[in-house]
């Protein structure tokens, strides 16, 4: 989409650039580039309506965009909306084919007063024979005198169905001056000593991630945190999950707490995790929530709270997600897709490689199992036997409880070289507690899922999850692509 931050504005109308205006006969309004509020950028679009005097009649901004006919889109955007009064606001579509006829239309609304910016969002199931989408963000009466005020910002179409409904999870998109990402809020108890930083290392996907540095919470029970608004359907399950790095915590944990409101900002519920130790490199914190049947709304933190006198420590945040559905797959970026280190590993994942050992890795688009790229790992020489060379990651596990753990390989001219899928478990002090580990020594032919079932000790909290190409004996060499790996709960 066009100028889809509304950043550029070089008119008198009060329309962004690249975007159009509609309102209805008698309708009474007026639209405004702002500088206030923003959700992202320095800018955002404001949709004042003072009065429609009928229902069903509208005022928007609208823009055509290209489209592929029979895939799937994630439509976006974030909005905060005041003084609504027999009025809402919705995300309309129109479809238009090759000789410019409609063929097919997508309408979400809501309806109600927000806390802050509440990010919108949808799948879009395009006609087949759709070329064109017409994209509005339209404000419409539900009944007589109708009145309102919508900011939009940080709108998106983009080719997909996977909907993470936070805005800016991997906080790359920061231009404010108080260490916050753009999207974000943050929070600060009377007496908390402490710093907000958007940081370009360590990270755990893309170029940025969000520092918490709390140098002092005098009291017990007290919080520094990021959070935001988002949209969800009442009765519903999501993912909630996020990769955090945790040092110097003393008195000190982190949690993500989740606050639900309903249709009149009320609260009606509430959910919370936390992890409490130093970790040892970035750690997944995943949880399913189930929503409350009357909640609109939830509000997410990423809080550090002191647990006892003079608490402090320090968080970073990066790779966080709300995704409807209740499968949770605790490794983070298990596909691969996500890569803009220069390496040659895809983010979110580490290497490991034994002295003497000559290989390379590489994110590749072919040969892939899912999605559109692969993890390559080339061993050229292995000199010695039991030498290695892997990929590896930690996340949070719940101790005495089985998990799968897979991943797809396709292997190729394997001389003395197995590949093996190992786990090491770590305690909360990050002590080594256990290890597990699967291997297979021959080429495929094609893909094949490697899987097994882990037994986590009952005093593990971390596992860190290798994809391991070792040697069996002298001058080892061989080529893995991983693809599509996975860690879920089976039982409890």
């Amino acid at each position: 989409m066009a100028n889809s931050n509304f950043e550029a504005y070089s008119g008198l109308n009060g329309i962004a650039d690249g975007w159009n205006a509609f309102a209805s006969p008698e309708a009474i309004g007026q639209y405004e580039v702002v500088s206030n509020p923003v959700s992202e950028g320095s800018r955002a679009q404001k949709i004042s309506v003072s009065d429609m005097p009928k229902a069903k009649q509208g005022m928007n901004i609208w823009q055509d965009t290209n489209v592929r006919g029979g895939s799937k889109y994630e439509i976006s955007g974030r909005v905060k909306l005041e003084n609504m009064v027999n009025m809402q606001m919705s995300i309309v579509i129109h479809y238009f084919d090759s000789n410019n006829q409609l063929v097919g239309q997508y309408g979400m609304d809501y309806k109600q007063n927000t806390m802050d910016w509440v990010k919108l969002s949808g799948i879009l199931n395009v006609p087949t024979n759709a070329t064109t989408a017409r994209i509005h963000f339209h404000m419409s009466s539900t009944g007589e005198h109708g009145k309102g005020t919508a900011y939009v910002d940080g709108t998106a179409l983009v080719l997909g169905e996977s909907v993470n409904e936070l805005f800016n999870p991997g906080f790359e998109k920061s231009v404010k001056t108080n260490g916050v990402a753009d999207g974000w809020n943050a929070f600060v108890s009377p007496e908390a000593v402490g710093q907000y930083e958007v940081v370009l290392n360590p990270v755990s996907e893309g170029s940025r991630a969000q520092k918490i540095s709390v140098s002092d919470m005098p009291k017990a029970k007290q919080g520094m945190n990021i959070w935001q608004d988002t949209n969800v359907r009442g009765g519903s399950k999501y993912e909630i999950s996020g990769r955090v790095k945790l040092e110097n915590m003393v008195n000190m944990q982190m949690s993500i707490v989740i606050h639900y409101f309903d249709s009149n900002n009320q609260l009606v519920g509430q959910y919370g995790m936390e992890y409490k130790q130093n970790t040892m490199d970035w750690v997944k914190l995943s949880g399913i929530l189930n929503v409350p049947t009357n909640a609109t709304t939830a509000r997410i933190h990423f809080h550090m709270n002191s647990t006892g006198e003079h608490g402090k420590g320090t968080a970073y945040v990066d790779g966080t997600a709300l995704v409807l559905g209740e499968r949770v797959n605790e490794l983070f970026n298990p596909g691969f897709e996500k890569s803009v280190k220069t390496n040659g590993v895809a983010d979110g994942w580490n290497i490991f490689v034994s002295p003497e050992v000559v290989g390379q890795y590489e994110v590749v688009s072919n040969p892939v199992s899912e999605g559109s790229r692969a993890q390559k790992i080339n061993v050229s020489d292995m000199p010695k036997a039991k030498q290695g060379m892997n990929i590896w990651q930690d996340t949070n596990v719940r101790g005495g409880s089985k998990y799968e753990i897979s991943g797809r390989v396709k292997l190729e001219n394997m001389v003395n070289m197995q590949m093996s899928i190992v786990i090491h478990y770590f305690d909360s002090n990050n002590q080594l507690v256990g290890q597990y580990g699967m291997e297979y020594k021959q080429n495929t032919m094609d893909w094949v899922k490697l899987s097994g079932i882990l037994n986590v000790p009952t005093n593990a909290t971390t596992a860190r999850i290798h994809f391991h190409m070792n040697s069996t004996g002298e001058h080892g060499k061989g080529t893995a692509y991983v693809d599509d790996t996975a860690l879920v709960l089976v039982g409890i």
